[in-house]
């Protein structure tokens, strides 16, 4: 990008800074016109209203003297910038006017990315022109937006500065990581030192940054600088978070120390054909260690071909398809392709979403969009991520079978909130991160779940760790949302504006904290209310009407429950739990997640309240015919049996009592 005829240069990736090329700025701007030039400049694609922008600086200032204040500073702004043309202020707004004569930072950064990620290059290592630039673009980046930077009392300005740093820091990350990977790939081991360096001082967390190093370190045969790092990253990661490094590192350093870590198929380059990239992800993966073995045996092996992993939304199907798919990246010769079926509408549409994903094009001929994509994959050697498939699984696993039968080198790995219900199916049914039963379990802090929310909640808050303060009410919310990743990441957004304790509290009195409005959660992921409408959609009729019912149980229930207070048919449950609604408890019982549970019993109140006497005298009836039995022969099975029951005969009995039911209490009541 040439820039040599910029005449202002407006640096705010590091501490603000103005430049001027042809005059020397003597004075800086005051503390609210730096933050305004920093706004309009960053925000420059529209023009603002003059009562947004005291919103943003002078909030709790007088109307007529916030008036005046802003009139005064855009004055000011624009004698600073030389009364040139950059700013154009009406009587109701002000909008800042990018031209050749301005540098932005920010946007040289962006529009680096950008053209990097357009290009049409087979892979990044393969491409100097894109190498050079995202070199560029990450010199660029001095520091975190706007370093250092506060105003007092502008918490509309604080929130929007917020949301700037943390979407160019992920991407600085993100840049970084292609980078470290092209120079992996080329085994050219000090820049690949060199990137990881910056990963791990942009973020002293980055776990990956600190794997990238040591290998590199290791591979230039600085074997104790190498241990020296693991010591390091364990250290830092148990002064921040109270948390040890996750298995893959470990891995790392008992391989090392070992000396049987094998550089060069760590890191091993991915064919030159192998052109398709994976998603970024722009937190660290955390957790499921044994999934991830297990799918790096069958991907490794290509036994299975068809793999499903399954469960409801927001319990992390598709991070954990793309961190399998990433750790075996170099297993297929032409790579990995990630497809998402998010906006496709009908099964018909998936062969072009294949396509699309691929880079490639549809002859012009007679022959169905199925057929296509069926020849162009027959030859490929080919992970295929197939994202979200719920929404149109009825046509859609007919094509993946088919295409399976077409294509016999091409691994398909489904994500979906339903199972496929195909006899070649290899069931990942997933469930919540492990967390601890106890409050006060002293190995509280290796658990996936607590782990999670300690990472979120520190990057928004660096304040914020576990000890022996936080660390039960972290455990707390791990219990109330059943260690679910997505609830664990929304509950952590909240971390800048309350406690542990606190958002513990705010969960159990309702789910209204788990949302959030941060720009990077794609919209159907920013509540748990949003997950489960999407699921809902997908229900028939039949089943809206007996899920909300189900609710009615605490904790799990039979079968014969649920047949004879709701009406429910085995094959509606049976569909219900194939669409990750509903689970299997074991010994032939059924449960729902606690929150999902809450949010469908908010559908149909008025036909919970219709069975609550079925209900109660169900479980009335269980308690008089095995009350006796408690005396006899078979007195172990069946108290087992009301051990299992206990919950929902506690839940009977108190509603027998509110509803003042003393007749029906009495007549089941068990007789010594």
């Amino acid at each position: 990008m040439d820039t040599s005829a910029s005449e202002i240069k407006i640096s705010l990736l590091g501490p603000w800074q103005l430049h001027f090329s042809t005059r020397s700025t003597k004075k800086e701007p005051r503390r609210k016109e730096q933050g305004l030039l920093a706004y309009l400049a960053v925000e420059s694609g529209q023009a603002h209203s003059r009562d947004s922008l005291i919103g943003l600086f002078w909030p709790d200032m007088p109307m007529s003297d916030a008036r005046n204040n802003l009139r005064v500073a855009l004055s000011r702004l624009k004698r600073r910038l030389h009364d040139s043309n950059i700013l154009e202020t009406t009587r109701h707004t002000a909008r800042f006017i990018p031209g050749r004569q301005v540098q932005l930072d920010v946007n040289q950064f962006r529009t680096l990315i950008e053209q990097t990620e357009a290009h049409d290059h087979p892979t990044l290592a393969a491409c100097r022109p894109c190498q050079d630039q995202l070199k560029q673009a990450v010199a660029l980046y001095r520091g975190e937006f706007l370093a250092g930077f506060f105003l007092e009392g502008c918490l509309a300005f604080e929130e929007w500065m917020f949301i700037w740093r943390e979407r160019l820091h992920v991407q600085m990350l993100k840049q970084l990581e292609h980078l470290v990977q092209t120079a992996e790939n080329k085994h050219q081991y000090d820049e690949v030192e060199a990137h990881a360096r910056r990963q791990i001082e942009l973020d002293s967390l980055y776990e990956s940054g600190y794997r990238h190093l040591i290998r590199a370190l290791y591979a230039q045969g600085r074997r104790n600088a190498a241990l020296n790092q693991v010591r390091l990253c364990a250290e830092i990661l148990l002064a921040e978070l109270g948390v040890e490094p996750d298995a893959e590192t470990m891995r790392l350093r008992q391989e090392i120390e070992a000396g049987t870590l094998d550089i060069s198929s760590s890191v091993a380059g991915s064919s030159p054909a192998a052109r398709y990239a994976l998603p970024e992800s722009t937190t660290p993966f955390i957790g499921r260690e044994m999934e991830l073995e297990q799918l790096g045996q069958r991907l490794t092996e290509r036994s299975y071909r068809l793999i499903s992993l399954v469960g409801p939304g927001g319990i992390g199907k598709t991070r954990l398809a793309i961190q399998a798919a990433r750790t075996q990246r170099d297993a297929f010769r032409d790579g990995v392709c990630f497809v998402s079926l998010k906006g496709v509408q009908t099964a018909a549409e998936i062969p072009a979403a294949i396509a699309e994903a691929m880079g490639v094009t549809f002859t012009v001929s007679s022959a169905s969009p199925q057929t296509e994509i069926k020849h162009i994959l027959r030859d490929k050697q080919l992970l295929l991520i197939i994202d979200n498939l719920e929404h149109v699984i009825a046509g859609g696993a007919e094509l993946l079978l088919e295409i399976i039968q077409a294509a016999p080198d091409v691994v398909l790995l489904v994500t979906s909130r339903e199972r496929l219900n195909a006899q070649m199916e290899d069931l990942f049914r997933l469930r919540g991160l492990p967390y601890p039963e106890a409050l006060d379990d002293l190995t509280a802090v290796h658990f996936a779940a607590v782990r999670l929310f300690a990472d979120r909640a520190h990057r928004l808050n660096k304040r914020f760790g576990l000890n022996d303060e936080t660390l039960p009410h972290v455990v707390r919310i791990c219990h109330l949302v059943e260690g679910m990743p997505l609830a664990l990441e929304l509950a952590a957004t909240w971390i800048r504006d309350f406690s542990a304790r606190e958002i513990a509290q705010a969960i159990e009195k309702n789910l209204d904290l788990l949302k959030t409005d941060l720009r990077d959660i794609e919209p159907r992921h920013q509540s748990i209310q949003a997950v489960f409408e999407y699921s809902w959609q997908q229900l028939s009729e039949m089943e809206q009407q007996i899920l909300p019912l189900l609710t009615i149980f605490k904790g799990s229930f039979s079968l014969s429950a649920a047949h004879t207070i709701t009406g429910a048919s085995p094959i509606i449950l049976t569909r219900i739990r194939y669409k990750s609604l509903l689970r299997g408890a074991g010994n032939g019982r059924y449960s729902l997640h606690e929150l999902l549970r809450q949010i469908a019993a908010q559908k149909r109140p008025e036909t919970i309240q219709s069975i609550q006497a079925n209900y109660c005298r169900f479980y009335f009836q269980l308690l008089q015919a095995k009350t006796p039995v408690l005396k006899g022969y078979d007195a172990r099975k069946a108290g087992h049996i009301l051990m299992m029951e206990i919950d929902n005969i506690r839940q009977a009995w108190h509603w027998g009592i509110e509803a003042k039911n003393f007749t029906e209490l009495k007549n089941r009541h068990y007789r010594k």
